[in-house]
């Protein structure tokens, strides 16, 4: 861009007496300016070059914006399905995991509730009933899940179909930690049970005075860990009538032992062997009175084990694509 100087004045460049023609020549050498020197460039406005970015910025996000949308368009319509898909894939699966761990629960159950089955068998069940009641947990954990989230304005049909099938997963995962938790519980309260009365030997005549403390000190620690024991029964309304005998037994025991040692004192015969034979029959009593507690669970479980199995099918069906 040029930069005008201005203009000489007459004034400024001539004097009294000079001629027209030497006035003119002073002019114009006064108004010569070197043009290559005065000159210099100056930048575009600031508006002009900010006008030119932001259109191409405009240009660039609407470009990014129409791309976005058509990637959207392409994968949207798929992905309720694939969430669904993924849903029903775990559903599958957990149910598959219960469905398999169904025939060792069921033969726990028939060692568990045998009235005549030892205390190593019954304890070689601890794991399958782990194993049947972790599945169990599994499938509620599935079934408690919030359903898969979907962006807005994505049709959510798909995710929609599978209520029923989580509806029917925690009816699976309730049914099955019922029976997981009622067989535990038998099977804790048997081998409680078995290292309950634990007596020593008891004789009905002992050499000396001497032999009778070391009677009396085994009875009475049997009688206190008995106690405590019994303290830790699980609560299961079968074995209420067993729990109301062994309490009418723990009772009993401790003047019916005082008098047992007194007959060892007085090398009474009769009454030492009259309390021993007493303390079998309400110990064989006791054991007894578990077989119907042991059958009545036994009966539930099983009923139980064959509803769950129906319902396991019964949600396969429901949790297929």
């Amino acid at each position: 861009v040029y930069k005008r100087q201005p203009l000489p004045q007459l004034h400024d460049v001539g004097a009294p007496g000079d001629s027209t023609t030497e006035l003119i020549g002073k002019l114009w050498e006064a108004g010569e300016t070197d043009f290559a020197m005065d000159w210099e460039p100056e930048d575009l406005s600031r508006r002009l070059r900010s006008r030119r970015r932001f259109r191409w910025t405009v240009i660039v996000i609407a470009l990014a914006i129409a791309a976005g949308a058509w990637t959207g368009l392409q994968w949207l319509p798929t992905l309720a399905e694939d969430r669904a898909a993924a849903r029903s894939t775990e559903y599958l699966g957990v149910l598959e995991a219960l469905d398999g761990e169904v025939s060792g629960m069921r033969q726990s159950i028939a060692v568990v509730t045998d009235a005549a089955a030892e205390r190593d068998a019954i304890l070689l069940q601890v794991g399958a009933v782990s194993r049947f009641s972790d599945a169990a947990e599994d499938v509620n954990a599935a079934a408690a899940a919030s359903l898969p989230q979907l962006p807005p304005l994505v049709p959510d049909d798909a995710i929609d179909a599978l209520r029923p099938a989580r509806e029917r997963l925690s009816l699976v995962g309730m049914q099955a930690a019922a029976i997981a938790a009622r067989t535990n519980g038998a099977l804790t309260y048997r081998i409680i049970v078995d290292g309950m009365f634990a007596f020593p030997s008891l004789p009905v005549q002992v050499a000396g005075t001497e032999d009778i403390a070391p009677i009396g000190v085994a009875l009475a620690e049997s009688l206190v860990d008995t106690v405590s024991l019994a303290a830790d029964l699980p609560d299961d309304a079968a074995f209420t009538a067993h729990r109301a005998r062994m309490q009418v037994l723990i009772t009993d025991l401790e003047p019916r032992q005082a008098d047992y040692l007194d007959a060892l004192r007085r090398d009474d015969f009769e009454r030492a062997t009259e309390f021993t034979e007493w303390l079998a029959a309400e110990i064989a009593a006791l054991d007894a009175e578990l077989g119907p507690a042991l059958a009545e669970i036994a009966s539930w479980s099983n009923d139980r084990l064959g509803e769950l199995e129906r319902e396991i099918a019964d949600a396969r069906v429901l949790a297929s694509p």
